[in-house]
């Protein structure tokens, strides 16, 4: 046993860091060179658009479109890997290999599927894997070429789903636990980069055992990765330490709002992950939702970084509450309310049961719901207008059920908020007065973190500059 752990730590990439797979290589590289001790577990996404691209494959199957409109889909996809590797890698012999064998046979297989009259669930994830298996494969010889000793392992044989869906799969964290203890433990300390495609697992049903975890999933696979290691080291005798998990992506850190609509945005260099978890919530990309509650059971930061500035400060998400700051950021996300309306709800119950019963049913999540003796209102993302309709008639043995359109949620939130959300929501409402903007709904649970309603969407960007100059221009407040 060393005398002292193995430092190892899980970086993730995202597409767009991947699309430009040689500044991935070389911040590898120069981490091996400065921290010779540490080990490296490397999630990686698709290059940029290609998963698009795979879900458009499989939409036109099942619209039965011209055959010939899919395989230039699949051409498409052909032509942006190999222009990655012949612009990548200097070694002939190295792009003959990705050439012929890992695009080769992954290309093949998407033909394959697209000669078959009508594509299963099992064959659907498989094609939307293929951009994750592509990439790492490519990075894996790039890294190889150029003098690091890299590893691929099969993303099946690492991420373990309990048999419930294809695309948004469920981990299975006992299966997954069993999974890294045989696959990746035994490549740690070997002076190897481990490469895991994330976004896939395997369930015990799928023909080649392949789902998928849902878009932007390969933050879960980081996440959990880093989870399941260190509840591993916390109940065992192995010689490793986990430092964290490290999304690199192409923004400097968290900020304030969203930079490339709102003006004055700052960084926020700290945040809590049930700050983190909010945000990501109610529309901020950076770091997937399903991506926070593993870290956070784990006790393990995360930590977003700039790929293409790798210097900048970032943001670290973590336990710790930030000081002298007490906001973590404002955002928003498009919406339809439905509301419910019964006489019978006063004094009954089951009514909330019912209602929720519908909308699960329906694969409407919720995320804001207001309620009185009567009547209950809950928003669901953007819905078509002949969706909606045909959603009203289901409540009708329960519930009157009418819809409101076109609308966003705005979300301010902040530790510091625990002890001032009062004061915060009525210079809110001051604001909104004053512009004459109207707040269809709002929630107001105690102990919440956040301060959330409902405007309408037309409102939304003169609604989000008012309050980030309000709550994050002005020094006095944050």
């Amino acid at each position: 046993m060393n005398e002292k752990p193995t430092k190892v730590e899980i970086w993730k990439f995202g597409g767009t860091s991947m699309k430009k797979i040689d500044e991935v290589a070389n911040l590898i590289i120069e981490e091996k060179k400065q921290n010779k001790e540490k080990e490296l577990i490397v999630i990686c996404s698709a290059f940029s658009r290609i998963t698009d691209f795979l879900s458009l494959f499989i939409e036109r199957k099942d619209a039965l479109s011209n055959k010939k409109e899919r395989a230039k889909l699949i051409d498409k996809i052909k032509d942006i890997h190999q222009k990655i590797v012949k612009k990548s890698l200097k070694d002939s012999k190295n792009v003959a290999i990705l050439e012929n064998t890992v695009i080769y046979q992954n290309i093949s297989m998407l033909e394959a599927l697209n000669e078959i009259p009508a594509l299963s669930a099992a064959n659907k994830a498989t094609a939307l894997s293929i951009g994750e298996k592509l990439s790492c494969n490519i990075l894996m010889i790039l890294l190889l070429e150029k003098g690091i000793d890299a590893h691929y392992i099969k993303p099946e044989d690492v991420i373990k789903t309990k048999d419930n869906d294809y695309f948004n799969a469920e981990i299975d964290i006992k299966k997954t636990q069993k999974a890294i203890l045989k696959t990746v433990i035994p490549k740690i300390d070997k002076n190897k980069v481990v490469i895991v495609p994330g976004f896939i697992g395997s369930n015990s049903q799928s023909f080649d055992n392949t789902v998928t975890l849902g878009r932007d999933g390969s933050d879960l696979s980081a996440s959990i990765m880093g989870s399941v290691l260190k509840n591993i080291w916390s109940v065992s005798n192995y010689d490793f330490e986990i430092t964290g998990v490290v999304i690199w992506t192409d923004v400097d850190g968290w900020f304030s709002a969203n930079p490339e609509k709102i003006k004055n945005t700052t960084l926020i260099n700290r945040l809590t992950y049930k700050e983190a978890q909010k945000l990501s919530t109610f529309g901020t990309k950076v770091l997937h939702q399903k991506a926070i509650p593993p870290a956070m059971l784990s006790n393990i930061k995360i930590v977003i970084k700039n790929t293409f500035n790798p210097h900048a400060e970032g943001t670290i998400i973590h336990n710790t509450p930030r000081k002298n700051r007490p906001l973590a950021g404002l955002t928003s996300k498009d919406c339809d309310i439905v509301t419910n309306e019964s006489p019978e709800m006063a004094g009954g119950t089951g009514y909330l049961y019912k209602i929720y019963e519908i909308l699960y049913k329906e694969n409407l999540p919720v995320d804001v719901i207001a309620t009185d003796e009567t009547v209950v209102s809950s928003t669901i993302n953007p819905q078509p207008p002949e969706r909606l309709g045909q959603l009203v008639p289901v409540f009708d043995p329960i519930a009157s059920a009418s819809y409101i359109t076109k609308c966003s949620i705005i979300n301010l939130t902040g530790e510091g908020l625990k002890k001032t959300r009062q004061k915060q929501l009525e210079k809110i409402l001051s604001l909104l007065n004053k512009e004459g903007i109207e707040m269809i709904m709002h929630s107001y649970p105690p102990k919440s973190i956040s301060i959330v309603f409902v405007i309408y969407k037309k409102d939304k960007q003169k609604v989000l500059q008012i309050l980030h100059k309000e709550f994050f221009e002005n020094p006095s407040i944050n």
